[in-house]
């Protein structure tokens, strides 16, 4: 019998998911011999055994691996040293070199952990920390490559004799599990009241549940940060919650223990369902029940249709649940408006003490805090609103190499981006960079991952806006990018799509400034990675009072129709004060100049406030979520409005006229609902001509959907569903979140087109 030896080197998500266990169960059911080891590259193999043998253990490798793994590379090379083992074994791992391996995400409790923690035969019953090498916490305590215990917030925490020999034994679930624990030798829950003091209780859970069901509001410690929790079905509960946290109408997150109870509250097609129970988690969005309020506290998420449910993320979350006292409970993030969420003990107790009425936390620290992923089906596929917990870092792809280019991302919603080899590694939401702790945590992250990941920065690429704070986190010394941000947009989206060439792409979104000097928000652009042509537009209205009219809708909607139509400007939101009226009046007639804007997300402001649907903003997008949830299904009629062509032959939609058609349909008693469905539909009208007449123009057939506006679902869904009678091939987000979270990904590829670009302004 021929033995010959095989060295295999592998690399992409292939630590802290049980990659070394697996392949020592693998190669001992084919009798190899040799080792198994982790380094800053991956995993390593040395395998003996004969040619047949080898083969079907290197497709196995490929094709068999462990449910959280992902293999970005492997490679086989014959090795002709004199090895003799004789057996198969696990090895320390190796050090010193640069970090390849990607970072590994945080899971929730995997199925075999949630029996073993409501069997009261295990010794793991009611454990709120049960782990193994197939679910738990992963990037919220690792501390830096590779993947070792010693390396994460677990260290501090000297495993018992039992857990020890579970991580020793290859044959065990929890071989290698770096965060295994027991009641024995693992963190320690406590409750605290409001001041801090520990409450003493045979049973902190039982307590807390008492709570709960008390209407308190408690701050729980999770993965990757606190939730604020209370009962759902409960007005006063909500009423506290709401005015403690200043969050006047912003929708909060839900948590149930299982689907078949999420199914009590909403409407969930297959695809939902499967996305609650994923291992990752995710808050879903999901239409209400009718008259569902009838059993949940209506200020759950007033003026709209639709609820954001989750299914429990830690072992913690289901033992709370695991009460007849109620079986849905409010968990929202910890923090208040504009500031970092919460993650260590402290820390929660100073900053929520006007909020919670007590604390449940544990003594395990959270290296990296991150907050909760939302996600929607839309077009029968998931999307994603918000990518944290669950999604975050996994890396995306960039075609080509980025090494060492840091994209600093935009203003709102935004997010940090470190290119390494041909990927790129995309933070978790971090909020909107406008104070000083949020960009302290940006910070945090980008030199975290920076260092974890083993990059050097060659250059940044930031915002073009002036008042983007991110651009601050540039190293002095290091050359930076400005980039203009729909131009981002529109490459985050050809980078998830593998596309280079020209691409027609369609970006509505909010506010973004524009080469132009003026704020740009619903384009169509001709865009490669290098560089893009502006050839659509919606018609730039005025927006008086500047930033005011994003907070006040109404404001924009006198704004769009003034300069047109401003014999209407007494009617335009009928329920407006007639003091605000004229004085926003006083400003369009001044000729004090003010800034315009092209942005669609204004636009659909505009008809929410026409319409008396929403009158003030109190969380970004609100206006179009509350337009969005009142649109007739029924109603596929449009406005007869034509689009137009500038003379340098863009496409011009034109926002003003669609606006006056609307308020003409309001004055004629016109069911709002049939207004909403009309203004929706004329929207895609217009930009299915204007790309339509672009993309035989240009000879192109390949059209991107991007921006935050193509987070709603019938504007999204009857887009895809015209431009595709049009024989055009679509592409959108998959990856990323289609808002600005994605920005910092196409700053990366745009820079690296341009980088040795002196001055790039699109």
């Amino acid at each position: 019998m021929n033995i010959k030896s095989i060295f295999i080197k592998i690399n992409g998500t292939v630590q802290g998911v049980g990659f070394r266990p697996f392949v020592f169960r693998l190669a001992t059911s084919f009798k190899i011999t040799g080792k198994v080891w982790n380094t800053e590259q991956g995993v390593s193999i040395l395998a003996q055994g004969t040619d047949e043998i080898l083969t079907s253990f290197v497709e196995q490798l490929k094709t068999s691996g462990p449910p959280l793994s992902s293999i970005k590379e492997i490679t086989v090379e014959s090795d002709i040293s004199d090895y003799n083992y004789s057996d198969f074994s696990i090895v320390k791992s190796t050090g010193g070199g640069k970090p390849q391996v990607d970072i590994t995400r945080d899971t929730a409790p995997c199925s075999h952990c949630i029996s073993e923690l409501n069997n009261p035969a295990d010794r793991r019953y009611h454990h709120p920390f049960i782990n193994c090498t197939d679910c738990g916490p992963r990037f919220t305590i690792i501390k830096s490559l590779p993947y070792d215990r010693k390396e994460t917030t677990m260290a501090e925490f000297a495993l018992c004799k039992e857990c020890s020999e579970e991580f020793t034994d290859p044959s065990n679930r929890r071989f290698h599990a770096q965060p295994v624990c027991c009641n024995k030798c693992g963190p320690v829950l406590s409750l605290h009241d409001v001041d801090g003091k520990q409450i003493d209780s045979g049973n902190t859970v039982a307590e807390a549940i008492k709570l709960l069901a008390d209407n308190a509001i408690i701050a729980i410690k999770g993965l990757g940060g606190f939730h604020l929790a209370c009962r759902a079905d409960s007005d006063k509960a909500l009423n506290l919650l709401r005015s403690r946290k200043g969050r006047e109408e912003k929708p909060f997150a839900l948590m149930v223990k299982d689907s078949f109870i999420a199914e009590k509250y909403t409407i969930i097609s297959d695809k939902e369902k499967k996305l609650l129970e994923s291992c990752e988690r995710p808050v879903v969005i999901l239409q209400k029940r009718d008259a569902v309020e009838n059993i949940l506290s209506p200020l759950i998420a007033p003026g709209i249709n639709t609820l954001g449910i989750m299914l429990p993320s830690t072992p913690l979350h289901y033992l709370l649940l695991d009460t007849d006292k109620y079986d849905i409970l409010v968990m929202t993030s910890a923090n208040y408006t504009s500031e970092p969420l919460c993650s260590e003990n402290e820390d929660a107790m100073i900053r929520l003490h006007t909020i919670a009425d007590a604390y449940l936390v544990h003594n395990r620290r959270i290296h990296i805090r991150i907050d909760d992923s939302i996600v929607r089906v839309i077009d029968n596929s998931p999307v994603i609103i918000r990518r944290a917990r669950g999604y975050a870092p996994s890396p995306v792809p960039a075609d080509t190499s980025v090494e060492g280019i840091i994209g600093l991302g935009g203003i709102m919603k935004s997010t940090v981006a470190v290119g390494r080899g041909e990927s790129c590694y995309v933070s978790h939401y971090l909020g909107d960079a406008s104070s000083i702790p949020v960009l302290n945590n940006y910070e945090q992250v980008l030199r975290h991952t920076m260092d974890i990941l083993g990059v050097k920065p060659r250059v940044y690429a930031h915002d073009l806006h002036p008042g983007a704070l991110t651009a601050n986190l540039a190293d002095k010394g290091v050359p930076v990018i400005k980039v203009q941000h729909h131009h981002a947009h529109a490459v985050a989206c050809m980078g998830e799509n593998h596309l280079k060439g020209k691409t027609i792409c369609v970006v509505y979104d909010g506010l973004g400034m524009g080469t132009d000097g003026t704020i740009w928000g619903g384009e169509i652009l001709l865009a490669d990675r290098k560089s893009f042509e502006r050839i659509g537009y919606c018609k730039p209205v005025p927006m008086p009072g500047g930033d005011a009219a994003t907070l006040f809708p109404g404001r924009m909607a006198l704004g769009a129709l003034f300069n047109d139509y401003r014999q209407y400007s007494d009617t335009v939101c009928g329920w407006m004060d007639e003091s605000e009226r004229r004085a926003v009046i006083s400003i369009l007639e001044s000729g004090i100049p003010l800034p315009y804007t092209s942005s669609m997300g204004r636009l659909f402001d505009a008809c929410a406030a026409i319409l008396d649907i929403n009158r003030k903003q109190t969380y970004e997008g609100q206006p179009a979520i509350e337009l969005e949830s009142i649109v007739s299904k029924k109603e596929f009629a449009s406005y007869d409005i034509q689009v137009d062509f500038d003379i340098s032959g863009r496409g011009i939609i034109n926002g003003p006229k669609i606006l006056f058609y609307v308020l003409m349909d309001l004055i004629n008693n016109i069911d709002p609902a049939l207004i909403a469905a009309r203004f929706h539909n004329t929207i895609v009208a217009n930009t299915v001509s204007i790309v339509t007449q672009l993309a035989e123009k240009y000879d192109i057939n390949s059209v991107c959907l991007c921006g935050g506006c193509f987070q709603n679902k019938v504007l999204f869904e009857n887009c895809v569903s015209e431009l595709k009678k049009k024989e055009l091939h679509l592409y959108s987000h998959h990856l990323l979140s289609s808002g600005d979270e994605c920005i910092s990904y196409g700053q990366v590829l745009i820079a690296k087109e341009n980088i040795n670009v002196s001055c790039y302004t699109g």
